[in-house]
């Protein structure tokens, strides 16, 4: 029970990474305020937890809206007297010829994928100010410190996260807030399974690179998602933590 009693919220949680980091904080004793595009979607998250004897909370928003994002906290605020733990998972894929890419596909990447992480992590810190403590995880991606074709806005806006997450460590060190990323890699998620049955992914080539030979499972970055929560990672701010199987380690595409 390592996150006993702590209050952590994780946005995009109804579904894949985001929902697994859910699941598993619950179990590790935290109550955890999930965070979707829905209702309905946060609820069946919450039920999920509570099923299984933990304490959870549902909430929405459009992560693109900062007044959004503002009614989000306060209605978390209106039910918790604090906040410990903020992971910044929403997010969205993006895989378009760059030749190609339009206006609005430039920036709901970014408004989702850095905008809203951004906002996240400023209005949790300004509540964590004045706890002198608390911990932000941003999720990036292996392409938030590589980059591959067809993947502009994508990387753009990993690269940012990555960025970002870097300053605010810095910044807010001193106030008792800890900041770092994790950079999942290849990861079975039913967005994962939609572009491998697009073909976008070819899964057999992709686990050539990788030198563990499998995609990660939820669960996996589920488990560094804890530690980095953790009185175990006390010491850690500023830091990537990528969970890829040695994918970016490798430093050339098999193909």
């Amino acid at each position: 029970m390592r996150l006993k009693n702590k209050i952590a919220l994780i946005t995009g949680s109804s579904r894949g990474i985001g929902k697994s980091i859910a699941l598993q904080y619950a179990a590790e004793g935290a109550q955890v305020i999930v965070s979707a595009t829905t209702l309905e979607s946060a609820e069946k998250t919450v039920n999920e937890i509570k099923q299984s004897g933990g304490e959870a909370f549902a909430t929405v928003v459009d992560i693109t809206n900062r007044d959004n994002i503002l009614a989000m906290y306060e209605k978390i605020f209106n039910q918790y007297d604090h906040i410990d733990i903020v992971v910044n998972n929403a997010g969205i894929s993006m895989t378009k010829s760059t030749i190609e890419l339009t206006e609005d596909d430039w920036d709901r990447t970014l408004d989702i994928n850095l905008k809203g992480t951004f906002f996240s992590c400023q209005v949790a810190a300004k509540k964590m100010f004045t706890q002198e403590k608390g911990c932000i995880i941003n999720i990036s991606s292996i392409w938030g410190s590589a980059a591959a074709p067809e993947r502009a806005a994508y990387c753009a806006s990993k690269w940012g996260v990555e960025g970002l997450s870097k300053v605010l460590a810095i910044e807010w060190a001193s106030k008792g807030i800890r900041v770092n990323c994790i950079a999942p890699g290849y990861t079975y998620t039913d967005q994962i399974k939609d572009l491998i049955e697009r073909g976008i992914i070819k899964e057999k080539i992709f686990k050539k690179r990788i030198p563990l030979k499998r995609f990660a499972s939820v669960k996996d970055i589920g488990n560094v998602a804890i530690f980095l929560a953790s009185e175990e990672a006390s010491y850690i701010n500023g830091e990537i933590i990528r969970v890829d199987g040695g994918f970016n380690a490798f430093g050339y595409i098999v193909e």
